[in-house]
């Protein structure tokens, strides 16, 4: 199952996540030194979320967990689509951590976000900050504004109608276009306990949000 799902995020991440929902467990947030690292898609029983449908009924999708997060370091894979290569970039409490985007990769993820600000470069192999939720929503961009400079740059916070408006649990993530070496980024929503957790978010970065937000319905825990 493993190289099945590595297969169809690597042919189409896009449909890959408007399909499932992506858990990362707390050994890959907390655990994981940024870099270029092997992502293992695996089906997580133990978890289950839904997803809103236009104009009809809740759908329960496969929800999704990465595992298997060493460095690549040129070896070669065990297996086939063993592994998906992935650029990484953690958080650290009270503190910015960045990663510069390039070509030996086609993805990119950030830990799960939960009040943090993300600000994304402008040229073709970006510098991607992930700033810690500990600062105030000021402080952030004031650290994002003095990293870039006079270098524009776009951000994504958490603020209702104008950024990620789930603080629970959302995931930033990049993909490369192999032909035009050009980065576009999106993000997944959960949410566990908002009233509206279930609406689309209406806010944009970059043009290419995917703005479906999951959440988890008691009926279909465990």
């Amino acid at each position: 199952m493993s190289a099945i799902l590595n297969q169809d995020f690597s042919t189409n991440p896009k449909r890959f996540f408007r399909n499932h929902f992506i858990h990362q467990p707390d050994t890959l947030c907390f655990g994981t030194a940024t870099g270029l690292r092997q992502f293992d898609f695996n089906v997580d029983h133990g978890n289950r979320a839904v997803k809103q449908r236009k104009f009809r009924s809740l759908r329960e999708i496969p929800v999704v967990s990465t595992s298997l997060y060493a460095a690549i370091g040129g070896q070669a894979q065990a297996a086939p689509l063993a592994f998906v290569p992935v650029y990484w970039l953690r958080n650290a409490p009270h503190d910015v951590t960045s990663i510069q985007l390039d070509n030996g990769a086609n993805f990119f993820f950030t830990t799960t976000l939960n009040g943090c600000y993300i600000a994304v470069g402008s040229n073709h192999n970006p510098i991607i900050l992930h700033i810690d939720g500990s600062f105030s929503n000021g402080r952030q961009i004031q650290l994002a504004d003095n990293f870039f400079g006079n270098s524009p740059y776009r951000g994504l916070s958490y603020v209702p109608n104008h950024g990620y408006g789930n603080a629970d649990n959302a995931i930033f993530y990049g993909i490369r276009n192999s032909r035009t070496n050009r980065w576009k980024f999106y993000y997944q929503g959960f949410d566990a306990v908002g009233p509206h957790s279930n609406e689309m978010n209406a806010a944009g970065f970059l043009g290419t949000i995917d703005f479906k937000r999951l959440y988890v319905n008691e009926k279909f825990r465990h």
